[in-house]
């Protein structure tokens, strides 16, 4: 998705008859009021937005919006109160600039655990197995607050279809109020970058207080450390236990070829000698089983050629001895 080319200053003697355009490549211009800071005053900042129209389609497309040049200290709370306040419609997710859908989602460990082993002795298969998944275990912020890319980017989920186009019908009225112009400067119609956000979800400040924060939050209190240790060791500990006893199960079951799967540490001895003869066993007896049933299409055809033999051999007797009978005058019609 291209990016809109940036907002060039034009001289002084055009500046003042020169109107800031609504829109650039596709993407609607949007300026916002920065706040005054203690070392900068007011500034005015251009957001870029557009309709989200990426390459690999996805099914949030019809209801998303990219946008471009986010100030660094651009939050989720941001947007949401950028947008209601120029009457947009509901923000439902933001996926920032270095982000993705796995990332967002929380993480976890996976383990194997054999569910059949038990059920006889029979062979393990892939679809009898089940899955166990604990939550990953991450380790303490050391930052309150994300610092953002200089003219990072965006991609905005609304709630439905209809709070999205209500969202760009508010940006492009927006847009158009900012054209009016007095001696060169922005009158009416700025949004204020921050400017209603409840005081639950205000952002924590920047400056000194943010690297005062990051110096305690890298050195944390000695009952806090001891917590969290304490808290990854057991999780830690739970996962090797599962772990030591799904290997326990297979180390003491026997598969139908008689065999015992070998695994590496643990004190538990292997299968019996007497199991592993009585699976031999098994296994020998469906073999001439297999046999003497004919398996393959040359044992059923040398299996009947036999059987055809063995029936003239009989009938050949019989004739022999009818034959006798006859010459003896034993024979009784």
């Amino acid at each position: 998705m291209p990016k809109p080319a940036p907002l060039t200053t034009a001289p002084a003697a055009k500046a003042a008859n020169s109107p800031i355009p609504t829109s650039i490549n596709g993407y609607t211009v949007l300026p916002v009021t920065l706040p005054a800071l203690p070392a900068a005053p007011t500034a005015t900042h251009y957001l870029y937005l557009q309709r989200r129209d990426p390459k690999i389609p996805t099914p949030d497309d019809e209801r998303s919006l990219f946008a471009v040049n986010l100030p660094i200290d651009a939050t989720e709370d941001h947007l949401r109160a950028l947008f209601s306040g120029i009457g947009g419609g509901m923000v439902m997710s933001v996926r920032f600039e270095g982000e993705s859908d796995a990332a967002a989602q929380p993480t976890a460990v996976q383990t194997t655990v054999v569910t059949n082993a038990d059920k006889g002795g029979k062979k393990r298969k892939r679809g009898e197995e089940k899955v166990v998944e604990f939550g990953d275990m991450e380790l303490p912020k050391t930052w309150n607050r994300t610092i953002r890319r200089s003219g990072g980017t965006a991609v905005v989920v609304f709630v439905d279809k209809s709070s999205l186009e209500l969202t760009l019908k508010a940006t492009a009225k927006a847009a158009r109020k900012v054209q009016q112009q007095q001696g060169g400067k922005l009158v009416g119609g700025l949004a204020v970058w921050g400017e209603g956000i409840s005081k639950e979800k205000v952002p924590p400040k920047l400056g000194y207080d943010r690297y005062l924060s990051h110096h305690t939050l890298t050195f944390p209190a000695s009952h806090i450390l001891q917590s969290t240790a304490d808290a990854y060791m057991t999780h830690f500990t739970h996962l090797e236990n599962l772990r030591a006893n799904n290997l326990a199960r297979m180390r003491n079951t026997v598969d139908d070829d008689g065999f015992t799967m070998v695994v590496r540490g643990g004190r538990n001895a292997p299968a019996k000698m007497d199991e592993a003869q009585a699976a031999l066993e098994r296994k020998e007896k469906e073999r001439a089983e297999h046999a003497n049933k004919g398996f393959y299409r040359f044992q059923s055809r040398d299996t009947k050629k036999e059987f055809a033999m063995k029936l003239l051999e009989k009938f050949e007797v019989d004739k022999r001895r009818v034959a006798e009978r006859k010459a003896a005058r034993r024979f009784k019609v």
